[in-house]
């Protein structure tokens, strides 16, 4: 929704008014030749958000504070440079001076130069086409205005490219369901010529009510009133941004007309506003076409409201979705599978994603497991913790209401108590991470998918990141025992895989249950882009464990790839911590403990796959075989045996066992 508020602060500058700061739109007008002018112009910033190959807008209001004509004011843009060294040229953003919508724009061409006059406000617009080739990064560039004589004048523009890539202008349609719900009977494409532009005015003009949505969701007595509730609620919202979309873009079609901007360019800055809105209503469309269903496999959905009761200070109302298995395995005692969608979607487009294949793969659960997806968008305050808030050790009210909402589905659906398992992508990697990590009581293993930062499970889990040490005072030792964690994320991940340094210490230093991929391969969820980049990454059977179950924890494998953070980001190829080993069902009884462990027998064209690794082996989610810190018990494993002391976590930790292809049977005995 770049535009309107840019159009606004138009409106405001051309009055002659000295706007506030507004976010995402337009700096402040800055009085060009008063004193003092450059500190406060320095202190300004314009932010944007773009997708690659996307144009999009924002503008600078000037006013000429003298009290004469400024003679030949020169502007120029640099390059646009990245934290991480990511650079995007110059040549992407285009300069034009606008005096009002309905005047032609002066461009301002290398070294040329425009007068103003004595108290005269003028507007610059910047037009920024974002190379399609563009690495995604936060940019910042530098627009620098320069009067004839008097200190120059610079400004900071912040553009945050996003990893979706907008499809060239001539290969956009409107999509049939979209116009046949506006009335319309024929597919438009879009083209060069003015009729098309006029078509994607008229959809939006159409949109601006949802009458005609509401009505035909009524229609279909199989959607629940939740669900129902849900598509209402996105389409109001999203109508609502398309009439102020709307108001703005006709508006800016009056001047792009006067700018001579070709057919068919002018809708292209507004294209990720059009496509979520075309998103909503097909999704809309297709929960009543096909209601209910998935995959042959029956989705309900529910609705509820939290409050006081998990700790919320107002009322929340939830939604979330249960898939239930094929017909086949749809009776009680399955597995469950939990879903925690990432920053852009919600609980009903997480499973839309799983309706095509290589969408989002972690989101899509086995066959025979019932499913559940949790929704955070309905709480946006919420966003599982992962980014935006960070509440610490302490337990937040969205995890409990998570807890609670797990706990009635486990009961209405008979599920498995043995085989309860989390995952997410993205914003849900983060949170899967922290929430999984805590509650070992409840998931037998977590996956992860890129997380967006790990700071979420160091501060679940007590674990200081800047001192990679444990936070005083924190009693972290007293929480259940963590499942298996699985972590994938990228190096070159940009800010979401930040810090992950400080994730392998936390886990190396507890002695955690950790497996570990990363590859080159960025902020991906496709599995076919991230098995070509890793081939170990779906190897493992992580949904086959049990809550119960021995469960062996390996730290300081010789076999581990040397961890690329924080100064090796810039490193090819994949990684693993852990990836080799495997391990049997395991005995935990009061006389002994005893677990089988092995190598997998892996074919890969990115690993030279060991046939022997020497490991620390940490047994956890012993609940049988009592020990107290201090106590030494005895081991053997194949040929070697020993003493060691249990350590002050109450855990045994066998040193350097040397693990093959063959299974051999590790056992401890008092």
């Amino acid at each position: 929704m770049k535009n309107y508020v840019l159009l606004f602060a138009l409106a405001v500058a051309l009055t002659g008014v000295q706007a506030a700061d507004l976010r995402g739109g337009v700096v402040p007008l800055a009085r060009l030749g008063e004193k003092g002018q450059e500190k406060a112009a320095t202190a300004q910033t314009v932010h944007v958000a773009a997708w690659r190959n996307e144009r999009v807008n924002t503008a600078y209001c000037l006013w000429n504070g003298a009290k004469e004509a400024l003679k030949g004011v020169r502007v120029s843009v640099g390059d646009f440079v990245s934290a991480h060294g990511a650079r995007m040229p110059a040549s992407a953003a285009q300069v034009q001076r606008v005096r009002d919508l309905a005047s032609a724009g002066d461009a301002f061409a290398d070294g040329s130069s425009v007068d103003l006059a004595e108290t005269e406000c003028a507007t610059l617009w910047v037009t920024l086409a974002v190379p399609k080739a563009t690495e995604p990064d936060v940019y910042r560039g530098m627009v620098t205005l320069t009067p004839g004589t008097g200190k120059p004048l610079v400004f900071t523009l912040e553009v945050d490219v996003g990893y979706d890539v907008l499809p060239d202008v001539s290969a956009w349609k409107v999509a049939p369901e979209l116009l046949a719900m506006l009335g319309k009977s024929e597919t438009k494409t879009w083209g060069t010529s003015s009729p098309a532009e006029t078509a994607f005015l008229g959809v939006f003009a159409q949109a601006r009510g949802v009458a005609a949505l509401q009505q035909r969701v009524q229609g279909y007595p199989q959607v629940t009133s939740a669900m129902r509730a849900a598509i209402l609620r996105d389409a109001v919202e999203n109508c609502e941004k398309i009439r102020l979309l709307e108001e703005s873009h006709r508006a800016t079609w009056r001047l792009g007309a006067t700018l001579k901007w070709k057919d068919g360019e002018l809708a292209a800055a507004n294209a990720a506003a059009y496509a979520k809105f075309v998103e909503a209503v097909e999704s809309a469309i297709e929960w009543m076409v096909c209601p209910g269903y998935m995959h042959n496999r029956k989705i309900v959905c529910e609705e509820r409201q939290w409050g006081a009761e998990v700790g919320y200070l107002e009322p929340v109302t939830e939604m979330h979705l249960v898939q239930h298995p094929k017909p086949n395995f749809d009776k009680p005692g399955r597995p469950l599978y939990v879903v925690l969608h990432s920053s852009g979607h919600n609980a009903v487009n997480a499973l839309r994603c799983t309706a095509s294949p290589d969408n989002h793969d972690i989101y899509l659960a086995p066959d025979d497991f019932f499913a559940l997806y949790l929704d955070c968008k309905t709480a946006p305050d919420d966003w599982w913790y992962g980014i935006n808030k960070k509440p610490g050790f302490e337990i937040s009210a969205c995890e409990r209401r998570m807890l609670k909402t797990i706990e009635e589905v486990v009961v209405k659906y008979g599920i498995d108590r043995e085989r309860i398992y989390l995952c997410g992508n993205s914003m849900g990697g983060s949170g899967c991470l922290g929430f999984g990590i805590r509650n070992g009581d409840i998931f037998a293993a977590v996956k992860g998918n890129v997380p967006a930062l790990v700071q979420h499970a160091c501060d679940r889990m007590g674990w200081d990141m800047k001192a990679d040490a444990d936070v005083p005072g924190v009693d972290w030792a007293s929480l259940p025992d963590p499942p298996l964690i699985i972590d994938h994320t990228a190096p070159n991940d940009m800010r979401w895989s930040e810090g992950r340094e400080h994730m392998f210490r936390m886990m190396t230093a507890r002695r955690y249950p950790y497996i570990a991929y990363w590859a080159d391969h960025k902020h991906c969820n496709k599995n076919s882009i991230i098995t070509a980049a890793n081939d170990l990454y779906l190897t493992f059977d992580w949904t086959s464990l049990r809550k119960s179950d021995l469960l062996p924890a390996f730290t300081d494998a010789s076999s581990n790839t040397p961890c690329p953070w924080p100064d090796h980001r810039d490193a090819k190829g994949a990684g693993q911590w852990n990836a080799f080993f495997r391990w049997g069902k395991g005995n935990d009884t009061p006389e002994k403990l005893s677990l089988d462990l092995y190598l997998a027998d892996l074919t890969s064209h990115h690993f030279v796959v060991p046939a022997r690794v020497t490991a620390d082996v940490t047994l956890r989610r012993v609940k049988t075989f009592k020990v107290q810190p201090g106590d030494v018990v005895m081991w053997t494993f194949g040929d070697r045996s020993g003493k060691v002391t249990v350590g002050a976590d109450a855990r045994i930790t066998i040193p350097r066992l040397e693990i093959t292809r063959t299974a051999q049977t590790l056992v401890v005995r008092h």
